[in-house]
């Protein structure tokens, strides 16, 4: 018995020799035969870039905001959207900022989180809907399908005074659709967070709700993606390029909070990963004639129009598609790069969601 006893414990002991090689050889390799990340930087004509849901003052009670401001301006951002708990005042206020400061909060309202964009001041309580605000990880919240939403809440929503947020990158590794990408991201371990952040970045949960959500609804709704940053157990830099909110620019308006909020309350909003690189100027519209018109050009990867889980129709460049009656959004994919691991495609760009009447037929 006691040789089998120590037949067994060298035999472990060698099995975690093995494995912990092999870690340690694809940890030091992956980065070696990877790609190199993409500039931080990545200005893009046209449109304008910024982070939301990001907190300066993390669960520990430390102001990070000198950490936020260099991260922010190391990324071209034009503006940023901060969402401290409970409208918390983060010294970043009083900072001189290269950038557009949005002065929201993150309010727990009855368990779930939701983002407040301007006037922090204000208390975001279930029955005001003079501000509009994003309900922050639904998923990780607790609602799995539209029940889980409050009366007030569904309210909110077919009076769009409610979005989702339908991308919160630290909460990626926490439910991932597929068990393989997150091996994938142990077996790359903290080598490169943009390798890290690639191997996890799949259509995540709160996406599917969010068009589960709109075809109860039977309308759009608007949706934003956030950083969910507290400069803790990832840095600010580290974060910012895996969630980027870009909006096509103003043309005769100034860029200010309320612009900012009105276009993402407008539908303009295109989620990005620019550890994939930037897919450049992007716009969505729909046409009367049971069309979208997506004008986008992505040498470099392929969009992608979306009715549930099927492909309608996928490209590189501009196109009018028509579409079937029902809820319809727009991805992009590119491939990711992970060395010795190999190349999949991964989730790039996520754009807004229309939904069309039955005429529009199946």
């Amino acid at each position: 018995m006691r040789d089998r006893w120590g037949t067994l414990r060298r035999g472990l002991g060698w099995s975690a020799i093995v494995l912990g090689g092999t870690w340690l050889f694809v940890w030091l390799t992956v980065p070696l035969t990877a790609s190199s990340a993409p500039d931080r930087c990545q200005r893009v004509p046209g449109m304008v870039r910024g982070a939301s849901h990001i907190h300066p003052i993390s669960h520990d009670g430390v102001d990070r905001s000198e950490q936020v401001l260099a991260a922010a301006e190391a990324s071209c951002f034009d503006f940023a959207v901060i969402t401290d708990h409970e409208a918390q005042r983060a010294r970043i206020f009083d900072l001189a900022a290269p950038l557009l400061l949005l002065d929201g909060a993150e309010w727990n309202v009855d368990g779930h989180h939701h983002t407040q964009f301007v006037n922090a001041i204000m208390t975001v309580d279930a029955g005001n809907t003079s501000r509009f605000r994003v309900l922050n990880h639904p998923v990780w919240s607790g609602v799995l399908d539209p029940d889980g939403l409050h009366d007030d809440e569904k309210a909110l929503l077919a009076q769009g005074h409610l979005g989702f947020e339908v991308l919160n990158t630290p909460r990626l590794a926490r439910r991932p659709r597929h068990i393989t990408t997150l091996v994938k991201a142990v077996l790359i371990g903290p080598a490169r967070a943009d390798l890290v952040v690639n191997a996890l970045m799949e259509p995540p949960g709160s996406h599917r709700l969010w068009l589960e959500v709109q075809r109860e609804l039977g309308q759009s709704v608007p949706m934003s993606c956030g950083n969910d940053a507290h400069g803790r157990w990832m840095g600010y830099d580290d974060l910012f390029p895996s969630a980027v909110l870009y909006l096509p620019a103003p043309e005769d308006t100034p860029l200010d909070a309320d612009w900012i909020v009105d276009s993402i309350r407008g539908q303009r909003a295109f989620c990005v990963n620019e550890y994939l690189g930037s897919p450049g100027p992007m716009q969505l519209s729909e046409l009367d004639t049971c069309e979208v018109r997506v004008d986008v050009s992505l040498p470099d990867g392929e969009w992608r129009l979306m009715h549930g889980d099927d492909v309608v129709e996928s490209g590189t460049g501009p196109a009018t598609v028509r579409v079937p009656a029902g809820v319809v959004h727009v991805e992009a994919w590119r491939e990711a790069d992970f060395g010795v691991l190999g190349s999949e495609p991964r989730l790039w760009v996520l754009g807004r969601a229309f939904v069309f009447p039955e005429r529009c037929g199946p």
